[in-house]
C-alpha cells in the first residue's frame, strides 16, 4: 500500500502544500519526499510553521505543485491512504 503526508500552509481551501511525502508501507521504501513552492500570495504562514517547521526560504527554491503534480498522481495511481486524509486533500 502508498501511504502519503503532505505538510500545508494552512487548513483551508485557500491554502497550499508545502511538502509532500510518499512512501511504499509494504517495503518502507520512501518514493518521493519534497519540499513544494507555494504560489507567491501564500508565502507567508506564521500560524502553522511553528508546528511542521517548514519556512518561506525553506520553499523558495523548490519545484511547484505542477512540476510534482504528475510525480506524485503516478505513484498514487494504485490506490492510497493518507494520515488527516480529509486536510491532505
Amino acid at each position: 500500500m502508498i501511504i502519503w503526508d503532505t505538510e500545508t500552509t494552512g487548513t483551508d481551501e485557500t491554502d497550499a502544500i508545502l511538502s509532500i511525502a510518499v512512501m511504499d508501507s509494504r517495503t518502507g521504501q520512501v518514493l518521493l519526499d519534497t519540499l513544494v513552492r507555494p504560489p507567491k500570495h501564500l508565502m507567508v504562514w506564521p500560524r502553522v510553521e511553528a508546528m511542521h517547521g517548514v519556512t518561506p526560504a525553506m520553499v523558495q527554491d523548490a519545484p511547484t505543485m505542477d512540476e510534482v503534480w504528475p510525480r506524485v498522481r503516478g505513484l498514487l495511481a494504485g490506490g492510497s491512504a493518507a494520515y488527516g486524509a480529509a486536510l491532505d486533500l
